[in-house]
């Protein structure tokens, strides 16, 4: 938290990536299909943020009137995982296997035609970001969602919800 100008105090959350991105149709039929294709090494630990938990999060400071003082950044995710851990996830969720499969192809293309999502790639490459989710579930109870709940309760099973599904999750 910040005192600003007028008095207020203010908190910056930054989120990770985010769980609903998996519902993507660019994301989302490859995993059904028993193939996860990210781009980052298979022991790289994946920092996840559910949406919902972040809103969460930014309700119950504002509820405790921004919380105690001082100034503060708070890095938001709900579960930490390798992608090989994510797709043993969906496959436990899908029913059916899923496995992970380090995406170059997509990597150099993105390099080479797509800079805004090879900076995304490498991001997740190469960042020394961290989340300490344990100090985020003991300072804000049951509000973070762990990707298996996700998928679970997104109904990830049903190959026939879309990522406009989610609106009404």
């Amino acid at each position: 938290f910040a005192e600003i100008g007028n008095g207020l105090r203010t908190t910056n959350l930054r989120a990770n990536l985010f769980m609903e991105e998996l519902w993507k149709s660019y994301t989302r039929p490859a995993i059904l299909k028993g193939k996860f294709p990210f781009s980052t090494p298979p022991d790289r630990v994946l920092y996840l943020t559910c949406v919902r938990d972040l809103g969460r999060i930014a309700g119950a400071l504002l509820a405790d009137g921004g919380g105690a003082g001082g100034t503060r950044t708070l890095n938001v995710a709900s579960d930490a995982l390798t992608a090989p851990q994510m797709a043993a996830a969906f496959a436990k969720a899908q029913g059916s296997a899923c496995v992970h499969k380090k995406n170059m192809i997509l990597y150099w293309t993105a390099r080479l035609l797509l800079p805004d999502l090879y900076e995304v790639m490498r991001f997740y490459r190469t960042t020394e970001e961290t989340t300490d989710i344990g100090r985020l579930d003991a300072e804000f109870p049951n509000a973070l969602t762990p990707l298996a709940r996700f998928l679970e309760e997104t109904e990830w099973r049903d190959a026939k919800r879309t990522y406009e599904d989610l609106t009404r999750w």
